[in-house]
């Protein structure tokens, strides 16, 4: 369940949303020669073609290059065969893949569909008010419930 979110704009805010929260998307153009990235760091070639669209990224961190240039770490959607181990670099600020333009950070909570349910219900019932501390018992009570039947299933 989505808590909070953050759209942080330009590479520092990225940088400090990142350092703060963990890894961003990230939302970047892609030309042809981006299928075929191995290693280092990724820039367009002269001969590639853009595609169509825009492609998401998650943006894990950041790097100073052998030259003391900033680059991105990110990981790709596409599997650990493509790139590094599915994982590539990008120099900050390349304007050709527009990379650090904006990054989305999420606050999630890790919560089971049942607590949702429960949580919703909750929320309906007190006309979105914060819940009580009795609620918040009887939630518990509720879960430990459910995890002690599905004990009880798995061992039959």
């Amino acid at each position: 369940m989505v808590n909070d979110y953050c759209l942080a704009e330009g590479p520092e805010n990225i940088k400090k949303e990142i350092y703060k929260n963990g890894p961003v998307a990230a939302q970047m153009t892609v030309y042809t020669d981006f299928l075929t990235y191995k290693s280092g760091n990724y820039h367009r070639t002269e001969d590639a073609f853009k595609f169509n669209g825009q492609h998401v990224v998650k943006i894990v961190g950041w790097t100073k290059t052998q030259d003391g240039q900033d680059a991105w770490i990110f990981e790709n959607t596409w599997g650990k065969d493509w790139g590094e181990e599915g994982y590539g670099k990008i120099m900050m600020g390349d304007a050709s893949v527009h990379i650090d333009t904006a990054g989305l950070g999420m606050a999630a909570i890790p919560i089971s569909q049942k607590e949702l349910e429960f949580t919703q219900r909750m929320q309906l019932q007190q006309g979105m008010h914060q819940a009580s501390s009795s609620d918040l018992e009887e939630l518990d009570d509720h879960v430990d419930e459910e995890i002690d039947a599905e004990r009880v299933e798995a061992d039959e």
